[in-house]
């Protein structure tokens, strides 16, 4: 039994169901930040992330290394609840890993907080956070499903896929009826009308590719 059974196979919802709010909350007050700009942060900052590592993935020894890496992650069993999880999470892991997934990450940062209107260093607590829940998910996923190195490029892209298809249903559901989801409504309704084209920087395709699942 894992703490990710129950979450129907959609990331997104660890973050945006409003039953784990409490769990989200602890999130956002560990990263100093409050629960609209963690929501905010999240909506763009997980699939940025994964689809990151998916671009990874496509080399072969990228590929190697990040099975190798999901294989560490695999004590997600050891775990509870996800409350307890978020609670233990290591930020110095965090930080290890987006130094592995991103080249540039202060021109990550950066982008992201103008493009949401937070600080760089707001986003970089965030997603130090998120970045050991995602492993151990993604690491979970491979164990259960005893994926080898192409069933993993398979298993992530498909995952990156489904996040920014996610992020733009919540993004343009009214219904859901917290923070998370009224942020996402707005950052998606200023993306529609353009007030990102001048911040983000278009060397960075990958990046523009999330952002446009906003327009």
């Amino acid at each position: 039994m894992s703490i990710f059974d129950n979450i129907g196979g959609n990331l997104l919802d660890l973050f945006m169901n409003y039953e784990r709010r409490e769990d989200t909350a602890s999130m956002a007050q560990r990263a100093e930040v409050d629960e609209k700009d963690f929501g905010k942060i999240i909506a763009l900052g997980l699939p940025i992330l994964l689809q990151a590592i998916n671009r990874n993935n496509n080399d072969t020894q990228g590929l190697a290394s990040f099975s190798q890496a999901l294989d560490q992650h695999q004590d997600v069993k050891q775990y509870n609840s996800f409350g307890e999880l978020v609670n233990k999470v290591d930020t110095n892991d965090g930080d290890r890993i987006l130094g592995h997934v991103f080249d540039d990450q202060q021109g990550i940062f950066e982008r992201i907080a103008t493009t949401l209107g937070v600080t760089p260093g707001a986003v970089k607590r965030v997603l130090m956070l998120l970045a050991p829940i995602v492993l151990k998910y993604l690491a979970d996923r491979k164990q259960t499903n005893r994926l080898d190195n192409a069933g993993v490029q398979k298993e992530t892209g498909n995952i990156a896929e489904q996040m920014a298809r996610s992020v733009r249903e919540y993004g343009q559901n009214s219904g859901n009826n917290n923070s998370a989801s009224d942020a996402l409504g707005n950052i998606f309704d200023g993306l529609t009308q353009g007030q990102s084209n001048n911040t983000v920087d278009k060397k960075d395709g990958f990046l523009d590719s999330i952002l446009d699942f906003f327009r």
